[in-house]
């Protein structure tokens, strides 16, 4: 499996990211992550979001 991270169609979002120093993902079915507190909570929604994908190791939220 392969993913992408893009700032946007045709990157129209990444002037936005480089100055916020920031990268966003477009998984609309994970929900609303802004009461997200903890990684093992983020990993629990894409677990739900996600049931037969296997998830990304080490995954770090910074």
């Amino acid at each position: 499996m392969i993913y992408v991270v893009r700032a946007g169609e045709h990157g129209r979002l990444f002037s936005e990211f480089q100055k916020k120093n920031v990268v966003a993902i477009g998984w609309n079915s994970v929900g609303d992550l802004s009461n997200v507190s903890s990684l093992n909570e983020i990993k629990a929604l894409l677990r739900k979001a996600f049931p037969r994908h296997v998830l990304i190791p080490n995954l770090e939220v910074r």
